[in-house]
Order: structure tokens, then C-alpha cells, then sequence
């Protein structure tokens, strides 16, 4: 049993000498146990060990001209920052002029690995599309070359480290991680916990900003919702025209009225306009937003939430009234009534207490703008002086009179 390898006592076994400062001096081979008869190398471990050749702890030579080499086991030690040109562990099995120890004799389990050299190959999957903002996913593979040379579970203690800009921002089970990128380029490393390799990467992002400007509403009318897209690229403006755009208030996505599809603006020179009529809902409480739905080379984004500003339209006072005329006994003549800002009502006309038809023979007129006409036929009989006329103006639970004179002359 070999114990305090990393002390400076050298010990031998038969006439082969191990120990950590005989580094380069036996068989081209340093390292804290070097051997060449049946071994056994348990509870131990090793801190700091280095060799400028193949292995920097253990090298077993498992080949001897007269001795049949069968017992080789490394068990229940601690390997940490163990550095070498190749293993931490090497172990030969065979060589010309020979036989070599066979694969099952040789037990190598229950051992603790921690950013030693190893032989390995790690790689990254970058993606090709990189934007500030958004997490992409990286994988990767990583695989031990000289796997007889450790314990058979190895993988299974390994995790991995995430270092984003040399800091450690992570550590993973698997080569299978996700990152969001916060700036246009940064340095991503990866490092086994096992092992010192260390596989590096330059993610580059562009950056893709999305915004939904102020909107100024008045309630009944058209107003235009704007979303403008920024693309930089290498500290490049990049022009964007294509992909399409959807709005939400509210949560709700916007929708024809007729067909019930969204409706969708088209990107032109990194914006996309929607004429939306502003419906009697909307208030400064009310939540719009923008959807880019992305494309081939953009991903999809949503915008900042905006509160629209509510003006409120110019209005008048609804006028109603009849003017005064005059005329003969017998002769027509044209009463006007004015019906401004009046909507959907109906007009009755009187004079001298009976009702005028309208031009369509009924006993009232419906409003269809700022006037509403009568002519009316002055009795024969009428005598010179003044008559009444009244109109009445009836929409639902609205009455609205009016009074003149019809002057007979």
C-alpha cells in the first residue's frame, strides 16, 4: 500500500523507486507513484501533483519480463488539481518482448476527481442566432479517451461549470444549459468539474429592441397605433421589412370585427401602423401592447405596455328650433325646422294647432341632417294676423319644443 504520496520520502518496490520529486527522472514518466510490480493504492490523496509528461499521480507500468503482473488497484483516493501533459492517471497494460495484465485485474473505483488533467475532448453547440435578451440553449458532448485508466462511473460524478466573462454563473448536471445573453459580445466557458479542460466560446448578440410608441386616442375616432423594431448587428442599424405585427388591449388580441382574424400590420422600414377606431372601452387605464411574431432570422417579441392618452372630441349643444315666416291665405310655404347634432328622432310640426304632414304623407319627419323641411298650404280662410307653430322633437325619452310665427299678410 503506497501512502502520503505527496510527501518526500522515496520508497521502492523491488528495485523501482515512486515518489512526487523523482518527476522526469524514471522512464520518461513522472509522477507521484510510479510502479512496476502489483500495486495497491488506497485512501490517499493527491493535491497539487504535476508532471511536464504523461501522468502527473499514478503511472503502472503493468509489464515486467519476469514477473506475471495481476493485481493492479487504485481505490478510495483523492485526486485534486492533479496537472500532467496527458492523465492524471496512466496505466499500460501491455508491451513487445511480453504479456500484460489483463483488463479485469485491474481495479480502479470509489476515487474522487477534482479539475485534474485528464484526456478528454469537450464541444459546444452555439446557436447561429444570438439576440441580447433572449435565453438560448447550449449543448455540447464530452468524453473521456483513455476511460480504462478510471473509475468505470466517472462521468457520473462529473458536473460541468458555467463561466460567463470568467465569472461562475452556474454549474450543470449535463451539457445542456440555457444562457441569456446581457451584452452584444461575451466570453462563455465551460469546464468538466473533474477535469481542467476548458472549452471557450465568443457569443456574439445582436440586439433587437421592440416598442410600442405613446398613443393619443379620441373615443369614436381613428387613431394609428405604431410599433417600431431596431436591429443592430456589429454595432451596425440594420433595416427590417419583413414579419408582421398583432395589437392586445387589455390581454385580448385585436380581431376583425366582421371575420373574427387578427389583424396584422406588415413591418416596412422597421415599423408596422394599425388604423384602429377607438371604441367608447377605451380610457387611461387601458393596457396596448405589440407582438412581433418573428421570423426566419428574428425572433418573436413582445413590446412595452402602453396607457393611451384619451382626448375628448369637440362637441356642441344639440339646437332645435323653427323659424318664423310669412305668407299669404292660400299660398305654400316652406317651414324650416333645425335639427343640429340631433340623431334619429322624429319631428312633428303644428300650425295653429294641427299637425303638417311631412313630404311622405306622414304626421311626422325624421331627422336625416342639420334641417328637416315642411310645406305647408295656408288655408284660405286664414285672415291677416299671426298663427303659432310648434315643433316637437322625440328620440326615446328626449323632448325637445321649439315656437315661431306664421304672419298671414
Amino acid at each position: 500500500t503506497a501512502t502520503s504520496p505527496t510527501g518526500r520520502t522515496i520508497p521502492t518496490i523491488g528495485q523501482w523507486l515512486y515518489g512526487d520529486n523523482l518527476e522526469g527522472n524514471i522512464g520518461g514518466s513522472g509522477a507521484d507513484i510510479y510502479s512496476r510490480a502489483n500495486i495497491i493504492i488506497q485512501n490517499n490523496t493527491f493535491t497539487n501533483s504535476y508532471a511536464s509528461n504523461v501522468a502527473s499521480s499514478i503511472y503502472s507500468y503493468a509489464y515486467s519480463h519476469s514477473l506475471r503482473q495481476n493485481n493492479i488497484t487504485i481505490t478510495n483516493n483523492t485526486f485534486q488539481d492533479c496537472k500532467s501533459s496527458l492523465d492524471t492517471i496512466v496505466i499500460e497494460t501491455s508491451s513487445s518482448g511480453g504479456s500484460g495484465v489483463k483488463e479485469s485485474e485491474i481495479t480502479v473505483e470509489n476515487n474522487i476527481y477534482n479539475n485534474d488533467t485528464i484526456n478528454d475532448e469537450l464541444t459546444l453547440n452555439i446557436p447561429n442566432k444570438i439576440f441580447t435578451g433572449e435565453p438560448i440553449t447550449i449543448t455540447g458532448t464530452y468524453n473521456i479517451l483513455n476511460t480504462s485508466f478510471y473509475d468505470p462511473d466517472i462521468l457520473e460524478q462529473n458536473k460541468f461549470q458555467i463561466y460567463i466573462n470568467e465569472e461562475l454563473v452556474n454549474i450543470t448536471d449535463t451539457l445542456e444549459f440555457t444562457i441569456t445573453p446581457t451584452e452584444d459580445n461575451m466570453i462563455l466557458t465551460v469546464q468538466p468539474t473533474i477535469s481542467q479542460t476548458r472549452q471557450t466560446s465568443m457569443i456574439q448578440a445582436s440586439t433587437l429592441n421592440f416598442t410600442l410608441e405613446d398613443i393619443t386616442a379620441t373615443i369614436g375616432e381613428t387613431t394609428q397605433l405604431t410599433a417600431k423594431i431596431t436591429l443592430i448587428t456589429d454595432d451596425t442599424e440594420m433595416e427590417v421589412n419583413t414579419g408582421r405585427v398583432y395589437f392586445k388591449v387589455n390581454g385580448k388580441i385585436l380581431r376583425d370585427a366582421d371575420t373574427g382574424r387578427i389583424v396584422y400590420a406588415d413591418v416596412t422600414d422597421n415599423t408596422a401602423t394599425l388604423d384602429y377606431t377607438v371604441p367608447k372601452t377605451w380610457n387611461e387605464d387601458t393596457e396596448v401592447t405589440a407582438v412581433f411574431t418573428g421570423t426566419d432570422d428574428l425572433p418573436q417579441k413582445t413590446s412595452n405596455t402602453v396607457n393611451p392618452t384619451i382626448t375628448t372630441p369637440e362637441t356642441s349643444e344639440p339646437e332645435f328650433s323653427v323659424a318664423d315666416v310669412a305668407a299669404t291665405a292660400g299660398s305654400e310655404v316652406t317651414i324650416t325646422v333645425t335639427t343640429k347634432d340631433l340623431d334619429n328622432g322624429k319631428v312633428v310640426l303644428k300650425v295653429n294647432g294641427k299637425t303638417v304632414k311631412a313630404a311622405d304623407g306622414k304626421l311626422y319627419a325624421k331627422i336625416t341632417g342639420d334641417t328637416t323641411t315642411f310645406t305647408y298650404t295656408v288655408p284660405k280662410t286664414y285672415k291677416a294676423g299671426d298663427y303659432t307653430i310648434k315643433a316637437v322633437y322625440t328620440a326615446g325619452a328626449t323632448k325637445l319644443e321649439a315656437d315661431a310665427t306664421l304672419t298671414v299678410e
